[in-house]
């Protein structure tokens, strides 16, 4: 299922809002229009559908152009993937048993 997650790249100080399209305990991926560049360092939170906010730095991965279509006009995005680099036990600890509550 799909969570929003808000990001801001450390260097751009300019928070985005977008939601998830695969979560994991390790990471997660979800879908921009502006490429992040593979390293680049994310200060985040994801929220729950419980109401709960979980706080992380992540580093990107992985970002892949693909195109989405919408109706007759077409958009330029970006599958970006990110991993985990700072995350309180608790809260990894939440994410991954909200993980196994969804396959």
């Amino acid at each position: 299922s799909e969570l929003k997650v808000t990001y801001t790249v450390l260097a751009a100080k300019r928070p985005v809002e977008t939601t998830t399209k695969d979560v994991g305990s390790g990471g997660l991926r979800f879908v921009v229009k502006e490429s992040l560049p593979v390293g680049a360092r994310l200060q985040a939170e994801v929220s729950l559908p419980s109401g709960m906010r979980i706080p992380f730095t992540a580093e990107v991965v992985s970002s892949t152009e693909y195109k989405l279509s919408h109706t007759m006009q077409r958009e330029q995005s970006y599958e970006v993937g990110i991993r985990f680099v700072q995350i309180s036990p608790a809260d990894r600890d939440a994410l991954r048993r909200y993980v196994a509550s969804n396959l």
